[in-house]
């Protein structure tokens, strides 16, 4: 036989790698409508409601979001913006009118006060809304929670304070009721200005999940910012408690309310310009999530 028709040994094929399926080990549940999705393929869909499995391991970035819950950051973050723009031009009209000594006006300044301070309350509370999806795959943050208990605390006192000074005509005031006012007052204060650290604390933590995550780094200093102002404005006004009727205490209090109030405004203005950027981040954010959402729906309908 001819050796050179004999044909070659053909070459071995080699085993074929089969991927091993994969299932969720572990507790989670499912984004669209909270079934445990533990024991079920990946690839496969949830038996409740029919959305992808995958759906509900996508990273926690608020275009994967409930769009309900990013519209309610949206809605908060923009209340927050107008009533933070009402907050400066009322500062502004009230600097020039104690310029000018108008003592009434200056009255009339104080109750306007309470308008932009109700729309940031507002806002707060908005913004502070617990997450409604995601919630295992995306644990509640601690920010969240400690900013909502100081909103819910300086809402109660602010109202509180709104109501005294409308009947403050008509209530008798002794010294120990006016010894618990100015408490009350300086704790008030106190809590109006820790409120911006306590929300920008959350605030570094949306705006890592939203589609324009450099505005973490704009949270983090204007958080600086608010803490500093809160903290030498409380040493201000206990420095001029202690040091109040001696000689002087008057050109002390004007010269520090002067230096106090320009550096409040400059970072009140900051905060104005990053609860914008914010808000518009958080609108490109709401109009991906529905996308996604429809997205969601339409496959769940077509299984």
């Amino acid at each position: 036989m001819d050796m050179e028709s004999v044909a070659p040994e053909a070459a071995p094929i080699p085993p074929v790698a089969v991927q091993p399926l994969q299932v969720v080990e572990d507790d989670r549940m499912c984004v669209r409508c909270g079934y445990n999705l533990r024991t079920l393929l990946l690839d496969s869909n949830c038996p409740e409601c029919a959305a992808p499995v995958s759906n509900s391991f996508l990273s926690d970035e608020l275009e994967f979001s409930h769009p309900e819950w990013v519209n309610w950051l949206a809605r908060g973050v923009g209340m927050g913006c107008i009533g933070v723009a009402l907050f400066i031009l009322l500062m502004v009209l009230a600097i020039t009118e104690a310029i000018t000594k108008t003592p009434a006006a200056i009255v009339y300044y104080t109750f306007l006060f309470y308008i932009p301070m109700l729309l940031m309350m507002l806002g707060a509370i908005s913004f502070t809304k617990a997450e409604t999806s995601r919630k295992e795959a995306t644990p509640d943050p601690k920010p969240r929670r400690f900013a909502r208990v100081v909103v819910v605390i300086w809402t109660s006192m602010t109202i509180g304070s709104l109501m005294f000074n409308l009947a403050w005509r008509y209530i008798a005031i002794t010294s120990a009721v006016n010894s618990v006012l100015h408490v009350v007052s300086l704790l008030n204060t106190v809590l109006a200005l820790a409120i911006f650290p306590a929300l920008l604390l959350y605030a570094r933590h949306i705006a890592r999940r939203s589609s324009s995550p450099r505005l973490e780094t704009w949270a983090r200093v204007l958080f600086i910012m608010h803490v500093i102002l809160t903290t030498t404005t409380l040493l201000g006004m206990c420095y001029l408690i202690v040091t109040s009727g001696r000689a002087g205490s008057g050109v002390m209090r004007d010269g520090l309310a002067g230096v106090l109030g320009c550096y409040g405004a400059v970072t009140m203005l900051f905060t104005f310009v990053f609860a914008v950027l914010l808000y518009s981040a958080l609108r490109t954010d709401r109009t991906s999530a529905r996308n996604f959402w429809r997205s969601m729906d339409h496959a769940t309908q077509t299984n």
